[in-house]
């Protein structure tokens, strides 16, 4: 006789197994699936013709389940409590909202890991954060990989919207010590007289002051290149050696060292932030709120 534990059984039968032991009566169970006693008795017979063997003993009450009901029973609470369990996990899940963030790693620094902390203060949420490029960010949110992109460069794209969220300009982190520590502002032919800390050749930033610096016919000569602003920012602490930067992030590292943070003055130098979503008819909630958080008193609805 084949084990009928092995057979293929619905949650339903393994409930009114389970109905049937723990109530011991046909009719405490029936009542407590909601059948009449007459359906419960036509499942068990259905049950036991699957199983292909008596699973309860009829005769005397209260009932007891026969041998191989016993070992279908212990597999029935098995069943049923990770039915329970994956309910549960996807009740959950349905109450959790669900977002995916794509920036370059400085606008996640300065601006969504402050938006995230209120975020979070509104909604369940669970995050994830992805670097990525300009053409990455565009790309991502297109395709749905990304909920929201957050980037600094013109923002014309079929397919997107944008909305501007802040404004941020360049400037000079310098060490006290260095020649053009002293001023409230420089420009650009300023700066080219002297060596400087770069940003890495694939970094939006160094691309764009190349162009900058050829409009402006200066050479910028970078001794050193770094990959990040925080790199950067150690390397004009420790090796007295300026870096062109944004603001928002000069003025941190500013307070933390013993160096200034020095506003190019060029009208160029000053840009804005901006949200890429795609149809903001579809936004989720969770998307919702950051784009609401990051440009304060709009709302989108």
């Amino acid at each position: 006789m084949q084990d009928p534990s092995m057979k293929n059984y619905t949650v339903e039968e393994f409930q009114l197994l389970v109905a049937i032991t723990e109530e011991h009566s046909f009719s405490s169970a029936a009542s407590r699936l909601s059948i009449d006693n007459s359906v419960l008795s036509k499942k068990l017979n259905k049950l036991e013709e699957k199983a292909g063997t008596k699973l309860v003993h009829r005769p005397g009450r209260p009932y007891r389940l026969t041998h191989a009901g016993e070992r279908l029973l212990t597999t029935a609470k098995k069943v049923l409590e990770l039915t329970e369990m994956a309910n549960r996990d996807i009740e959950a899940m349905r109450h959790q909202h669900h977002l995916t963030i794509i920036s370059n790693p400085s606008i996640a620094i300065i601006d969504v890991a402050p938006a995230l902390k209120i975020l979070r203060e509104q909604l369940d949420v669970s995050v994830k954060l992805i670097d990525g490029n300009f053409s990455e960010i565009k790309s991502a949110v297109l395709t749905g990989k990304a909920d929201i992109g957050l980037l600094t460069e013109n923002p014309h794209h079929d397919g997107l919207r944008f909305f501007d969220y802040r404004s941020d300009r360049l400037c000079l982190l310098c060490p006290i010590s260095h020649d053009l520590s002293w001023r409230e502002s420089v420009k650009l032919k300023d700066i080219g007289e002297y060596e400087l800390i770069g940003a890495s050749a694939a970094r939006q930033i160094n691309q764009f002051l190349e162009i900058k610096a050829a409009d402006a016919k200066v050479t910028l000569k970078y001794v050193m290149e770094a990959d990040n602003f925080d790199l950067q920012a150690h390397l004009v602490n420790q090796c007295g050696i300026p870096a062109i930067m944004l603001e928002s992030l000069a003025r941190q590292w500013a307070k933390a060292f013993n160096i200034r943070a020095i506003p190019i003055s060029e009208k160029w130098a000053t840009g804005k932030f901006f949200a890429c979503v795609p149809d903001i008819s579809t936004l989720s909630p969770a998307t919702t709120s950051l784009l609401e958080i990051l440009c304060a008193r709009k709302k989108f609805t």
